[in-house]
């Protein structure tokens, strides 16, 4: 029996050895994305709560208002024309309430 347990943890041990040898070692920072800066950006927007806004004739919503966050800047907001001109090279994740 013990002879069995020993040759149970050698082929363990032989095959630890093996998968670690195998193992793709990456470097620090590989997972930055294509940039390279691996800082996160963000934007958030709001209707000031106490106003009331009407949608333009062209179905644009104006007014708009910049909230602050920890976070470089994603976006910017244009108040004559009510859009908004992505400045960071990204994926996007747009949502209303």
């Amino acid at each position: 029996v013990n002879l069995q347990r020993k040759a149970i943890v050698q082929l363990f041990l032989e095959k630890r050895e093996l998968l670690e040898s195998m193992r793709v070692k990456r470097e620090v920072g590989g997972a930055r994305g294509k940039n390279g800066s691996g800082r996160k950006v963000a934007s958030h927007f709001e209707i000031p709560r106490n106003s009331l806004k009407k949608v333009g004739n062209e179905g644009i919503i104006k007014g708009w208002t910049e909230q602050d966050l920890n976070m470089t800047q994603a976006v910017e907001y244009n108040t004559e024309t009510g859009t908004f001109k992505v400045v960071r090279r990204g994926v996007y994740f747009l949502y209303c309430q």
